[in-house]
């Protein structure tokens, strides 16, 4: 943890070699990654930030962040470590983030992984789109953290996931303070990431879970249709957790991806 231009920043950080930089997603936290930052710090430099409000990050002063005020602080902390480029990995909401920090930081990207990731909502009409930002508000309001991710937790697992991967996952979850996960939250229900891909230039795998009813993989297909080479991947059998549900696997395809556009870069 580090104080950056006045903010404070939490990850995870270990290895040594080039930076990999991988965002978790809105329900989540940096630790359901140290599986994979294990495997892959073997050859380089693994930083997973913690989102705004999460972990011990601090949170955004204004009510309303858009997705550019969080690449923004993306962009603060990769400064702040002195990472001039970097392979990034977005698990979900993680690749509406690094997408909208790509945008001042194009060319500096050396892959990018779509983990899993979501839409946002902001292609749907304007009542439609209130009422999906409400309804979870509503939930979350009434039934607080704790149980709403009992709810809601073990829903976006695959029917693979053991009761031990559904404990660590809820674990993460009911850790996240209520207030920056409506931010996150928000600023998804007013994002359409179909919008931001135009901002990467750099060779891009996208991976989906076969069982994954949030990022399902008709849409993750229809997102590799505006990113014509890019690599698809999907995890049978995975829900919307893959680093929990299939974290050797999900290494494996990182890591080859990854070590191939590394060599393709020094070149």
């Amino acid at each position: 943890m580090r104080t950056i231009d006045g903010f404070r920043h939490s990850w995870l950080e270990a290895g040594d070699g080039e930076a990999v930089v991988v965002i978790h997603g809105i329900g989540s936290h940096a630790r359901a990654f140290e599986a994979q930052a294990k495997a892959l710090s073997e050859r380089y430099t693994l930083f997973v930030w913690n989102l705004p409000g999460y972990g011990e990050t601090e949170a955004f002063a204004q009510h309303r962040p858009t997705e550019y005020d969080y690449g923004d602080k993306l962009h603060a902390f990769l400064d702040g470590n002195f990472v001039e480029r970097a392979h990034f990995v977005g698990h979900s909401l993680g690749a509406i983030v690094i997408c909208a920090m790509l945008s001042s930081w194009r060319g500096r990207a050396l892959s990018f992984t779509l983990l899993q990731p979501v839409r946002g909502f902001a292609h749907l009409d304007e009542a439609r789109r209130a009422d999906v930002q409400n309804s979870r508000v509503e939930e979350l309001s009434n039934l607080g953290m704790v149980a709403f991710s009992r709810r809601r937790g073990p829903a976006v697992l695959g029917p693979e996931a053991t009761p031990a991967m559904v404990r660590s996952h809820l674990a993460f979850m009911m850790q996240i303070p209520e207030a920056a996960y409506l931010q996150a939250w928000g600023m998804m229900c007013r994002t359409d990431l179909f919008k931001l891909v135009d901002v990467v230039s750099c060779p891009v795998q996208i991976i989906c879970g076969g069982e994954d009813k949030v990022s399902a993989p008709a849409m993750c297909r229809d997102l590799a249709c505006l990113l014509p080479c890019a690599e698809f991947t999907i995890l049978p059998g995975v829900g919307h957790s893959a680093a929990i549900e299939s974290p050797d696997r999900l290494a494996a395809e990182l890591a080859a991806f990854i070590d191939h556009s590394a060599k393709d870069a020094n070149r």
